[in-house]
């Protein structure tokens, strides 16, 4: 007989250690289970666990068999835990064996949204915002999140999924008046540490800015037969954004603007009056831009026609006395005139006194006293006037004659070439020698003369047989200069064009050499020595104007 005594059998562990992880907060690791054997015979064992309540094993039994290992979470901070599961069997040569546990505790990822806040602009009648980004991340592990907005159906947001991810925001508009308005789009992960996170929202909504256009009004004046009034400029603005705008006018053919753009801008205005007739006219500017507050904006626009200016002056003539009559006592003064248009009045004066007042019905009649004057030559001059102040005159020269006259006297007498006059000879005789001269015609009696006159016998007895002529001033220009004389211009257009000037050693020149274009004054008598010879002047005094 054999006896074969053998050793105890080994117990054996498989695998040695066992790793668990566990995120705060979130579900606890499953169990895990290890192999309990024996190296030959069949061995009963126990189970028991040390480092930590957190840690249970249970499988004990007869090998082969299996132990699980169990962890419970609650109260476990972040950190790393060891703990031992042993293995027992008193038939073993090796008992116990054990199994090394560690389990690793962490806080739960975050979740990351960027930017913390978004903006909108709008204003009303315009486009709405643009969309909007927020970035959604982890600081960990991948974390599957979901989105929602809170604060009004005019914020929405869209995009959950899984991190990393985009959330897109949006901005509805409608029905939204003037205001800011805030909201929040939260971004939610149930797996995170810090879940919700939420981005503020913040839609600020203004009215549109206002369209301003300046001035408020143009007025173009137009007198038919003129050139067309100059272009004027309307000011175009915004009180907030630049605006896009159009100009448009209405009204007329005659009215035109141009313009457009952005602004500040302006418009250009134009009016073309072409065959409008006398009268005022009115049209509109608008100027209008789609993303105003208040457009259109309108300028009233106003054009004045008139007729042409009336520069045509009238006419006159004076109707009585006659030119060169010799006059006496109380006269009429009358006169013709006429105007396109028509006569307002018709003035007199007398040597440039005004007599009477004007006259505005035909025949412009005045009473006239010429014994307020002395005898002789006086000028009469008829002014006629139109309702657009035109004037035009006529003048006569009439000869007063009051002093020492007969029932008759006078009045009516003609001159003519057989009328011979004398010069008087006081202090130019050395100058001239002209004892008797003649008239050439009545136009002769030259204005400013102071006349002696005696009526002709016999046959002609209203004819003048001798005139007798007395010094008088004539004003004018020199024109020419001669030895002892020069040629005189004189400024009264109703006296000749030139008047030849006789001076001498009686003359007084008052230190004045005569030269062309001197503006003069000469004293003196104005005489003819034949029917045809020009007329000429004996000079006494001669002095600078």
């Amino acid at each position: 007989m054999t006896l074969t005594v053998t050793g105890a059998p080994n117990l054996s562990v498989s695998p040695a250690s066992l790793s668990f992880s566990f995120i705060t907060g979130g579900t606890a690791p499953a169990s895990q289970s290890f192999a309990v054997s024996s190296s030959s015979t069949a061995l009963t064992y126990t189970v028991s666990t040390s480092g930590g309540t957190w840690l249970s094993a249970s499988g004990a039994g007869t090998t082969p068999g299996n132990v699980t290992v169990s962890i419970k979470t609650t109260g476990l901070a972040a950190g790393t835990y060891n703990g031992t599961v042993s293995v027992a069997a008193s038939s073993a040569g090796n008992s116990p064996q054990s199994v090394a546990v560690t389990l690793t505790v962490t806080n739960p990822p975050n979740l990351t949204v960027s930017p913390a806040s978004l903006a909108f602009s709008y204003a009303i009648g315009d486009m709405a915002p643009a969309a909007q980004t927020i970035s959604v991340g982890s600081s960990g592990a991948a974390l599957s999140y979901t989105v929602a907005s809170s604060g009004g159906t005019w914020l929405s947001a869209s995009g959950a999924g899984t991190t990393p991810g985009n959330v897109t925001v949006s901005i509805k508009t409608t029905g939204l008046a003037a205001g800011t308005y805030n909201g929040t789009v939260s971004v939610a992960a149930s797996s995170a540490g810090n879940s919700p996170q939420s981005v503020a929202v913040t839609l600020t909504v203004t009215n549109p800015p206002n369209l301003t256009v300046s001035p408020a009004s143009l007025a173009f004046s137009y007198a038919i037969g003129d050139m067309a009034p100059a272009a004027q400029t309307i000011s175009v603005g915004s009180s907030g954004a630049a605006l896009s705008y159009t100009v448009a006018s209405s009204g007329g053919t005659w009215l035109s603007a141009t313009g457009g753009g952005m602004t500040p801008g302006s418009a250009s205005v134009s009016v073309n009056p072409g065959t409008l007739a006398a009268g005022t006219y009115t049209g509109t500017v608008s100027v209008s831009a789609a993303g105003s507050g208040n457009s259109p904006q309108t300028v009233a626009v106003a054009l004045t026609v008139t007729n042409a200016p009336d520069t045509i002056p009238p006419s006159i003539s004076i109707h009585s006395p006659q030119p060169l009559a010799v006059l006496a006592g109380i006269i009429q003064l009358t006169a013709t005139a006429s105007d396109d248009v028509g006569v307002v009045g018709v003035s007199y004066q007398v040597d440039g006194k005004q007599v009477g007042s004007e006259q505005g019905i035909a025949p412009y009649s005045v009473t006239w006293d010429s014994g307020a004057v002395s005898n002789g030559i006086h000028l009469i001059i008829a002014t006629a006037r139109d309702a657009a102040g035109n004037t035009s005159v006529d003048s006569i020269n009439v000869q007063v004659s009051n002093t020492g006259m007969s029932s008759g006297g006078l009045l009516g007498t003609m001159l003519d070439s057989n009328t011979k006059f004398q010069v008087q000879q006081n202090g130019i005789s050395t100058l001239f020698s002209c004892v008797t001269c003649w008239f050439a015609g009545p136009s002769d009696l030259l204005p400013g003369q102071v006349l002696e006159v005696r009526l002709r016998a016999g046959a002609s007895p209203s004819a003048a047989d001798v005139v007798i002529l007395k010094q008088q001033t004539i004003d004018g220009s020199i024109t020419q200069v001669g030895t002892n004389q020069f040629t005189l211009q004189p400024s009264a257009s109703y006296l000749p064009a030139t008047v030849v000037v006789i001076t001498g050693s009686a003359t007084n020149l008052n230190g004045l050499t005569p030269q062309v274009g001197q503006q003069i004054s000469v004293r003196g008598i104005l005489l003819k020595n034949s029917p045809s010879g020009g007329p000429t002047l004996i000079a006494t005094i001669v002095e600078l104007q």
